[in-house]
């Protein structure tokens, strides 16, 4: 069929009118707002354009710089013979040059980095010369910085901390003239002394080795990458326009590190906390290098704390939180000496038979507030600070004293495992050692891992982990549900015991969703023999749920909280 109307048929495969002016105006706001100054030169070597950063570089009016010359304008003749002979031989040659420049004017010593780029006609010849002039200042200072100090980490060929300060130090003196902001990335490897530990300190350097290349490719260009020292980095960006591009620049980090490392064939994965200090103009003066490293390792301590894998911003606030985490460490330090730490024992029920079948050993500190501090107040600094492996060893100790006491109550006593114990090389011999002093059996111990642990899956870990099944340890998986354990780990290290977190069974009386989700784990449980029991259980209704839904155990507090031995003896009694 024809075409019946008058109106042409629009192909858009050409831009029309509309597109070549939108098109227009987003280079124009682009070429505006750039921090590069870009003037064009025709042939007669005059102006016909100038940006708004050109203008204001050169603080002269704009319709001064079009159809003008640069002797027009008053530039001295020596440097307007210098820049004219540039452009005028990519005049000549329609190469692409690149010059660096050193200006000396009332903001002292600047350098730039500028380019001049021809622009041809439909012809093919070079009608003008576009001229971009970037200022390279702060990343020259950071290259003299290096050379002077000649500080470069021998291991990542990064700055080391001596370059570090003095890059810095430079970055804080420009900040007046500049009025623009300077910012400290701290950096942390979340977990690196695991995998030193574990598989390796020639591993542990190839990590380093391969997340300084991945630092250095995720931050700006001209920023400079330093290693602080062991496996924590800073990275320090100058010159910026708006403090809110550190933060981005620290989330781009976090994102970029949840991507493995790759070393030939093999996978190494780490996360980072970052800390992040700011200053700016109004603080010239208050603050050195050091402060501000000071500052954003505050903040790292910070992200550590709200679970890794973050980043967080310094403020006098932080610096109060993490004077606490310090002051917890530090009393953490001599409290088994003290005799402050305790072990207690939340009960475990069979729900077929109503009887306690199993205690789950939990720490308790004694605090010398007068508190007692149940673990989750202070595993995460235990664990952070390597006290995990002694206090650790301490509860293994107690419990082994426990089981053999207990032994005719026919009780299996749950202990857990935190990540850096399962790693630990001396782990069996420790507890081989306890079984031994108190005459306690293998078979009445069970230990308990999450499944993050797992995660790690080191031949530490695996040889530990094997180790105590022979010995006839049981396996139990703790929290199941809200990590990333696979079949694949459930099958290798021969699971007896899954406990379903209490976040499914909070809700599990009304939650049809959580209910459908403790169905589908007991089913793959019951494929794999694996028993299923339940944390969290408050209620009877939530129990009979549980029951009904295939789990065989339940703890929580319908039946007891943590209690001293001697209080959980009684509560054993009454249900047998």
């Amino acid at each position: 069929m024809g075409n019946t109307g008058d109106t042409p048929t629009s192909d858009r495969s050409t831009p029309d009118v509309r597109d070549l002016v939108d098109l227009q105006r987003l280079m124009q706001v682009i070429v505006d707002h750039t921090a590069d100054a870009i003037v064009r030169f025709d042939r007669d070597l005059r102006y016909d354009f100038v940006n708004d950063r050109s203008v204001e570089m050169a603080g002269i009016p704009r319709d001064r710089f079009l159809g003008s010359t640069q002797s027009d304008l008053g530039y001295p003749p020596e440097e307007v013979a210098v820049r004219e002979e540039r452009i005028a031989k990519v005049f000549a040659s329609g190469d692409v040059t690149t010059y660096h420049d050193t200006i000396t004017n009332l903001e002292g010593e600047r350098h730039y980095e500028t380019t001049l780029l021809p622009q041809r006609d439909e012809h093919g010849r070079v009608a003008h010369v576009i001229v971009t002039s970037r200022d390279v200042t702060s990343r020259h200072l950071a290259e003299e910085a290096l050379v002077r100090a000649a500080a470069r980490d021998p291991l990542t060929g990064l700055a080391n901390r001596t370059a570090l300060v003095d890059v810095l130090e430079q970055s804080l003196a420009n900040i007046e003239s500049t009025n623009l902001s300077t910012a400290v990335l701290l950096i942390d490897l979340d977990r690196f002394k695991l995998v030193n530990d574990s598989l390796g300190h020639s591993v542990g350097d190839r990590l380093l080795c391969l997340a300084a290349e991945r630092l250095q490719a995720l931050s700006r260009s001209g920023d400079l990458v330093a290693r602080h020292g062991g496996d924590e980095f800073v990275v320090v960006m100058s010159d910026l326009n708006d403090p809110a591009e550190a933060v981005r620049t620290a989330l781009r980090i976090t994102e970029g590190f949840r991507h493995p490392l790759l070393s030939g064939d093999t996978e190494l994965s780490t996360t980072t906390s970052i800390g992040i200090s700011v200053t700016a103009s109004t603080r010239q003066g208050l603050v050195d290098a050091t402060d501000l490293i000071r500052e954003a390792d505050t903040a790292m301590y910070v992200a550590k704390a709200n679970g890794r894998d973050g980043v967080a911003v310094f403020d006098e606030t932080l610096r109060a939180s993490v004077d606490d985490r310090l002051r917890t460490e530090n009393q953490l330090r001599g409290a088994l000496g003290r005799g402050e730490m305790a072990v207690w024992y939340q009960p475990e029920v069979d729900l077929r038979t109503g009887q306690i079948h199993s205690a789950e050993a939990l720490l308790r500190w004694h605090h010398p507030s007068g508190e007692v501090y149940p673990a989750a107040r202070f595993i995460e600094v235990a664990e952070d600070s390597g006290l995990i492996v002694p206090l650790g060893a301490w509860v293994l100790d107690q419990v082994a004293a426990q089981a053999a006491e207990w032994s005719d109550l026919n009780l299996c006593i749950r202990i857990n495992l935190a990540p850096r114990q399962l790693n630990d090389p001396e782990l069996l011999a420790i507890f081989d050692a306890a079984l031994a002093q108190h005459g306690a059996r293998a078979s009445q111990i069970c230990a308990e891992i999450t499944e993050t642990a797992l995660l790690h899956d080191t031949p530490a870990a695996t040889r530990n982990l094997n180790g105590l099944v022979e010995r006839g340890v049981s396996i139990a998986i703790d929290d199941f549900g809200t990590g990333y354990a696979s079949l694949t780990y459930l099958r290798r290290y021969h699971v007896d015991v899954l406990k379903v977190d209490r976040s499914f069974v909070t809700d599990i009386v009304t939650s049809s969703r959580d209910q459908r989700l403790t169905a589908a784990v007991v089913a793959m449980a019951r494929q794999l023999d694996i028993v299923v029991t339940a944390e969290g259980v408050e209620t009877r209704a939530q129990a009979d749920v549980v029951r009904t839904l295939g789990c065989t155990g339940a703890q929580g507090y319908l039946w007891s909280p943590a209690v001293p031995p001697a209080e959980f003896e009684l509560i054993v009694k009454r249900h047998h």
